[in-house]
């Protein structure tokens, strides 16, 4: 795991043991929440991060199933995580920093939930499930998860948190990067109609039911801008292929290059 200074192009590695993946900033910026597959089964971790100090590796605690870090709370006291449990398939759970058991969240369904990310109000969440049949993203109040909406039309993957929450980006099923607005008035979610921003197809699908919090993208909170990991589409030099080539050599005609 590396840590970039976006100011100064500066790179920093956090991690050395070839076993971490799925970084989460808290929103104070001094600790990172990641997932680590150094011990089986993979486990949640934070690393903390002080200026001119040694990174500091804590386990959030021990887990029987593989658990990955999807989210911070904005307290920056909790995450939430997701869950490959076999008996009830993804789960959401939110993790206590302090040693206090996790909870599972009444959000979970049958199906697989995953991508969980909570709003920078601290009041909702967005995630996946695929319990309809196909993946779709929902929103629900956090932590209760009393009042729930579906922001998806037809199928998509991959919420993030905009507008300093007031917006709602995804993937939709066409791989466009769809945003729809967002704005309370009680107990009712108002939603307004899906917006396509740009042309997401050559951003790296992720695998949910191998890492189920991983994402190829994330919003800067103005919404201005995203930062994505892109398929490499340099296209491969062709090959060549050169037949009875030793015939050449005492031709005087020039050898072909490699």
């Amino acid at each position: 795991m590396w840590l970039r200074d976006l100011r100064a192009s500066r790179e920093t590695q956090l991690t050395f043991d070839g076993f971490s993946f799925a970084p989460r900033a808290a929103t104070t910026g001094d600790r990172i929440a990641f997932t680590s597959t150094a011990r089986l089964p993979p486990l949640p971790r934070v690393a903390v991060v002080e200026p001119g100090q040694p990174v500091v590796d804590v386990r959030i605690r021990e887990s029987s199933v593989p658990t990955f870090v999807s989210s911070w709370r904005p307290d920056g006291r909790s995450v939430v995580t997701v869950h490959i449990d076999p008996a009830t398939r993804d789960d959401v759970y939110l993790e206590h920093l302090d040693g206090h058991p996790a909870e599972r969240l009444s959000i979970n369904t049958q199906g697989n939930d995953y991508q969980p990310t909570v709003a920078p109000d601290d009041r909702w969440i967005a995630y996946v499930t695929d319990v309809s049949g196909r993946d779709e993203v929902w929103l629900a109040s956090f932590p209760s998860g009393h009042v729930r909406q579906k922001v998806s039309i037809d199928g998509g993957t991959s919420p993030q948190w905009t507008a300093g929450g007031r917006a709602i980006t995804f993937i939709s099923h066409r791989r466009w990067l769809t945003a729809r607005s967002f704005a309370v008035s009680g107990a009712t979610v108002a939603l307004g109609s899906p917006r396509e921003l740009l042309d997401a197809s050559g951003f790296v699908e992720t695998t949910p039911l191998l890492t189920p919090s991983s994402n190829a993208y994330v919003a800067a909170p103005d919404g201005r801008r995203f930062l994505a990991a892109m398929r490499d589409r340099t296209p491969a030099p062709p090959i060549q292929v050169v037949v009875n080539w030793l015939a050449l050599l005492g031709s005087g005609r020039p050898a072909p290059r490699p």
